[in-house]
């Protein structure tokens, strides 16, 4: 299982955001791919098609420690916002086609800095 933290930038507005998460993908990027062959649901992805998705962070735990911190990010940075709404779009237009919204969140510089500081130095423990 591996933990993940990635970057969603919007391509027609070029506003970004962040999603922590779990998958059983062993590369993070084919989580986010509607075309990817092992991809479950094409119609769960779909809408990925409108970002560029950048793998911040990842690594390798056990299923159980993945949740947990997964977990731990989203009590500590919860979802602040509605994509919708700061996207611009109509009410619930990722509702489909956008799997893990409620794992997405809105940071400013110095707070995507200090996580993935935190990731890191949680990764190096980790595999210490």
């Amino acid at each position: 299982m591996k933990f993940y933290f990635v970057k969603f930038t919007h391509k027609e507005t070029n506003k970004s955001f962040y999603k922590f998460g779990v998958t059983k993908e062993s590369q993070v990027d084919n989580r986010f791919d509607p075309y990817f062959q092992n991809s479950r649901f094409y119609n769960d992805r779909y809408k990925y098609l409108e970002f560029d998705v950048r793998v911040l962070f990842s690594m390798y735990c056990s299923t159980t420690d993945a949740y947990k911190i997964e977990s731990r990010y989203k009590a500590k940075y919860p979802k602040n916002f509605s994509l919708e709404t700061y996207l611009g779009k109509p009410y619930n237009y990722f509702s489909d086609g956008f799997t893990g919204i409620t794992e997405t969140v809105v940071l400013d510089d110095n707070t995507y800095k200090e996580v993935l500081h935190k990731l890191y130095s949680l990764k190096d423990s980790y595999e210490s």
